[in-house]
């Protein structure tokens, strides 16, 4: 089973102010610090220092890690339409860590999250189509979601997209095309992208690699992905 989120990172916010300030401790070290500082502003309830919060205790910076209450503090800003809480909440309750398990409301807090452009959210929607979990198996609304993501070039879409043809999910199976959406996934930083090229690569040959990196010259032009990583925002 694909874990759904299995890379958790620093959120990419762009607010200015306190949320720069926040990185900027964190980035000294001073996970404590910023804690302190994100604590008082979630008290006010603002969703965004709730998120924060939720990723203190899910990561376990400046605190003991605790679940539940990493849970709680994403539901509360989830509430209030924090896209990233949104699907880090849902993956939580599909996966389940620190509440009970229940996929269909994880699969309502994947959509929210993706109606306000969450690339992550796209992934794991397609991951729970694919799956059947939470939704009816539909591998080509799997593949749609996880094409929705590759536009806003989130890196695991392409690699989800890779086994959807390696597989043949809902496609005829095409060793090329995946390793196409593979190299670009691998290029990115996505590690079973490259375990997935490391296990084909005496299989498909040279001129299957070849084939498969001039497929992925044409995806890179299709997804606007040229000038990478300055230009292609690629996300994790």
């Amino acid at each position: 089973m694909r874990l759904l989120g299995a890379l958790i990172v620093v959120m990419l916010l762009t607010a200015a102010g306190p949320v720069d300030d926040w990185k900027a401790l964190l980035k000294a070290g001073k996970d404590k610090e910023a804690l302190a500082q994100v604590s008082k502003v979630a008290a006010t309830g603002d969703a965004t220092a709730l998120d924060w919060m939720g990723w203190f205790y899910d990561e376990g910076r400046g605190v003991a890690a605790d679940k539940p209450r990493a849970a709680d503090y994403y539901r509360q800003a989830a509430e209030k339409g924090e896209p990233h809480a949104e699907w880090r909440y849902g993956v939580m309750l599909d996966t389940p860590e620190g509440v009970s398990l229940d996929s269909a409301a994880a699969m309502g807090w994947f959509r929210k999250s993706a109606a306000q452009g969450y690339s992550n959210a796209y992934v794991s929607m397609g991951v729970m189509y694919s799956g059947g979990r939470g939704v009816g198996r539909d591998y080509a609304k799997a593949l749609d979601c996880y094409r929705q993501g590759a536009k806003l070039h989130n890196v695991h879409a392409f690699n989800e997209i890779g086994i959807v043809y390696l597989n043949g999910e809902g496609v005829p199976p095409d060793k090329i095309e995946a390793t196409a959406y593979f190299i670009i996934a691998a290029t990115h930083g996505d590690t079973r992208a490259k375990e997935h090229l490391d296990t084909m690569a005496d299989d498909l040959g040279e001129d299957g690699l070849k084939r498969g990196a001039d497929c992925a010259t044409a995806l890179a032009k299709e997804y606007d992905l040229e000038g990478a990583p300055d230009r292609s925002g690629l996300t994790t």
